[in-house]
C-alpha cells in the first residue's frame, strides 16, 4: 500500500538494519528525555522505521515506563536474560539501565 510507513522489527538475522549501536542508543534520550526510563528495552521492543536510506528507531511497549530515579521495576521481571547492574526486581529504574540493556542486547545479537 503506497504511503504506508513500514516498521521492521529487528531480529538476530536482520539486526544489521540498525547498522550499529550508536543509531539505536541515541533515540532513548530523545524518546524518554532525561527524566524518563522505559524499563524494558529489549530487542522485541524496538522497531526500525525505514524511510529511503534513513532508519528511525522507535521504542514499543511502555508498560513499565516511568520517572527515572522514582519508579521501580515490577516484581515479575524476566530472569532468563542478563540485565544491567542495578536493574532487578523492585529496584529503582534508571535511564542508564535502558541504554545499557539495549547495548547488551545488540552485542548479543551481533555475535
Amino acid at each position: 500500500m503506497e504511503g504506508v510507513e513500514r516498521l521492521v522489527r529487528p531480529r538476530a538475522a536482520g539486526i544489521k538494519a540498525l547498522c550499529c549501536a550508536s543509531i539505536a542508543t541515541g533515540p532513548i534520550e530523545i524518546t524518554m528525555g532525561t527524566t524518563g526510563a522505559h524499563g524494558d528495552i529489549r530487542l522485541p521492543n524496538v522497531a526500525v522505521h525505514l524511510e529511503g536510506q534513513q532508519r528511525h528507531v522507535r521504542f514499543l511497549d511502555f508498560d513499565w515506563a516511568g520517572v527515572a530515579k522514582e519508579h521501580t521495576y515490577p516484581p515479575f521481571m524476566n530472569t532468563d536474560i542478563t540485565l544491567p547492574p542495578g536493574a532487578h526486581v523492585n529496584a529503582v529504574m534508571m535511564s542508564e539501565h535502558d541504554t545499557a540493556l539495549l547495548q547488551m542486547q545488540l552485542d548479543l545479537a551481533l555475535q
